[in-house]
C-alpha cells in the first residue's frame, strides 16, 4: 500500500511534470508559430524592403541618369548663357554704334536741312536775278529797235532807215552802235565823244546829201551828220614817251573799214587814269609848245585844250556799248539760267 502510494506520488509527480512538459511544449509551439509568424512577416518586410530596395536602385539609376542628363544640359545652358552674353554685349555695341550712326544721320539731316534753305535761298535770289537780267534785256531790246534814246530827228530817220534800208545808201547808222570800247575805258570814250554818239554816220557827202533830202522831204527834226570820208583824212601825230593811258581811238573796235574814220575822231583824245594824271599830261605838252589834245580821265571828265572842262555826273543815259550790253545781259541771263536748273535738280536730290 505504501509502495502504491509511492508510486502513485510518483505518478502524480510525473503527470505534473508530464502536464508542466506539456504545459510547456505548447507554450513552444505557441511561441515557435508565433516565432515562425514573426519570420514570415520578417521575410515579407524583407521581400518589401527589396522590392523597395530594388526600387530605390531603380530610381537612382533613372536619378543618376538624369542627374546626367542635367548636367549636360546645365553644360549647355552654361555655354547658351555665354553665347547670350557675348550676343548681348554685341547687340549693346550695334546699339551703341546705331546710336552713333543715328546721331550723325541727324547731324547730316540738319545740315540736309541747313544746305537745302541755302538751296531755296539761292534758288529764288538767282531766279530774281535771272528775271531782272532778262528784263533788262528785254527793255534794252525795246529801247534798241524804238531808238528810245536818240533825238526825235535821228530817232525818225532810223525808223525809216529801219523800213527801207535799201533807200539810204551808204548810211552806217548811229556813232554809238557802230564802235564798242573797252570795258575798262567806256565812261571815257563816251564822255570824249558826247554829243557826237548821238550823231548820224554816212559814207560820204552823196549820202549825207540823200539823208539831207528825206529830211526835208518829211519835216523831220534836226539830226547832226558825220561824213566818214572827211574825218579819214586827218591825221595826228602822238609824241613818244608821252604819259597817260593812249590814245581813245585805241581803246575802240569798229568794223575794219571804219577804223581810219575813228582814229580821225578820236585820235586827238588822250586817256588819264585821273585828273592827277591829266595834269601830268598837261605839263609834258608844254614842252612840245601848246597843248592840242583833249584829255579825258576814266571818269569822263574832258579837258579841252582850249581850257574848258566838262565834268559830273551824266544826265543822259548811257546809250555806247548798248549792243555788248544786251548780249553781255543775255549771257548772264544763260548762265543764272543754266543755275536756276542746276538749283532746281539739287533740291529734287
Amino acid at each position: 500500500g505504501q509502495a502504491l502510494a509511492t508510486v502513485q506520488e510518483i505518478w502524480d509527480r510525473v503527470e505534473a511534470d508530464r502536464q508542466q512538459a506539456a504545459a510547456a511544449l505548447e507554450e513552444a509551439r505557441s511561441k515557435l508559430f508565433d516565432r515562425e509568424h514573426a519570420m514570415a512577416t520578417l521575410r515579407s518586410d524583407g521581400a518589401t524592403c527589396d522590392s523597395q530596395v530594388r526600387l530605390l536602385n531603380t530610381r537612382r539609376e533613372q536619378d543618376s541618369d538624369t542627374l546626367r542628363r542635367l548636367h549636360v544640359e546645365a553644360e549647355g545652358l552654361a555655354g547658351k548663357k555665354e553665347a547670350l552674353t557675348h550676343a548681348v554685349a554685341r547687340y549693346r555695341a550695334e546699339e551703341e554704334d546705331l546710336l552713333n550712326r543715328i546721331a550723325d544721320i541727324q547731324s547730316t539731316l540738319k545740315g540736309f536741312d541747313a544746305s537745302l534753305s541755302r538751296l531755296k535761298e539761292e534758288f529764288q535770289s538767282t531766279k530774281e536775278q535771272a528775271d531782272k537780267k532778262t528784263s533788262e534785256v528785254s527793255v534794252l531790246q525795246e529801247m534798241q529797235k524804238s531808238f528810245e534814246d536818240y533825238g526825235e530827228g535821228l530817232r525818225d530817220l532810223l525808223q525809216l532807215f529801219k523800213s527801207d534800208p535799201s533807200r539810204f545808201p551808204g548810211v552806217r547808222g548811229p556813232l554809238a552802235e557802230l564802235i564798242q570800247p573797252d570795258p575798262a575805258f567806256a565812261v571815257a570814250i563816251e564822255a570824249a565823244l558826247g554829243d557826237m554818239l548821238q550823231t548820224l554816220v554816212v559814207d560820204d557827202e552823196a549820202a549825207a546829201e540823200r539823208v539831207l533830202d528825206v529830211l526835208d522831204e518829211r519835216s523831220l527834226s534836226r539830226l547832226t551828220i558825220l561824213i566818214r570820208s572827211e574825218w579819214e583824212r586827218r591825221s595826228y601825230a602822238f609824241p613818244d614817251n608821252m604819259p597817260g593811258l593812249g590814245r581813245a581811238a585805241d581803246q575802240v573796235t569798229c568794223d575794219g573799214s571804219l577804223r581810219d574814220f575813228i582814229n580821225g575822231l578820236l585820235g586827238r583824245t588822250i586817256i588819264a587814269s585821273d585828273r592827277r594824271g591829266a595834269s601830268a599830261i598837261r605839263q609834258a605838252w608844254k614842252q612840245h609848245g601848246e597843248p592840242v589834245f583833249r584829255i579825258v580821265t576814266q571818269r569822263g571828265e574832258v579837258f579841252e585844250p582850249t581850257g574848258v572842262i566838262t565834268a559830273g555826273r551824266p544826265t543822259r543815259r548811257r546809250v555806247l556799248g548798248r549792243g555788248q550790253d544786251i548780249v553781255e545781259l543775255g549771257n548772264e541771263v544763260e548762265r543764272l539760267t543754266k543755275r536756276v536748273g542746276e538749283l532746281e535738280s539739287e533740291q529734287r536730290q
